[in-house]
């Protein structure tokens, strides 16, 4: 996840630079990607056609069919239940140290559903991949096993 705007002109080397951090298969990271999601629409469509063209990522066109608001609700009932772990800021610890957590957070506790709210680019992106990992049956032993949860 990536918080900072990006112009148009950067965001292909970013995103590379994301992806070379973040690769499958790497032993220096605890955790790694299986797609680079880009949202299709805006200078996001032709990041995805750039990327297509020139290989090297698996890039996903993300299509949001359903509102933040709606997307928001459907992980709702996940994250109340404690299955989906949120960093505790006043814990030490990688991922509260992390250079967006603090953006993050802040979006994540003034986030509401009617929209009042001034920024919620990093909640639409934890939306999106909470809605595709716990709709999978397949994932939701993995979020349940303590690793998000």
């Amino acid at each position: 996840m990536h918080l900072n705007k990006i112009n148009a002109i950067e965001l292909e080397s970013k995103a590379y630079q994301i992806w070379k951090k973040w690769k499958p298969n790497d032993h220096r990271y605890p955790s790694s990607i299986r797609k680079f999601a880009v949202e299709e629409k805006a200078s996001g469509y032709e990041l995805i056609q750039r990327i297509k063209r020139k290989g090297g990522m698996p890039i996903h066109a993300l299509k949001r069919e359903k509102s933040k608001s709606v997307r928001a609700q459907d992980i709702q009932g996940f994250v109340e239940a404690g299955l989906v772990m949120v960093p505790d800021p006043s814990v030490d610890h990688e991922f509260t140290n992390c250079e967006y957590m603090s953006e993050f957070l802040s979006q994540y506790e003034s986030f509401s559903l009617s929209d009042s709210h001034r920024h919620d680019d990093a909640l639409e992106g934890m939306f999106d991949v909470l809605v595709e990992m716990l709709n999978k049956p397949t994932l939701r032993s993995v979020v349940g096993s303590g690793l998000y949860g």
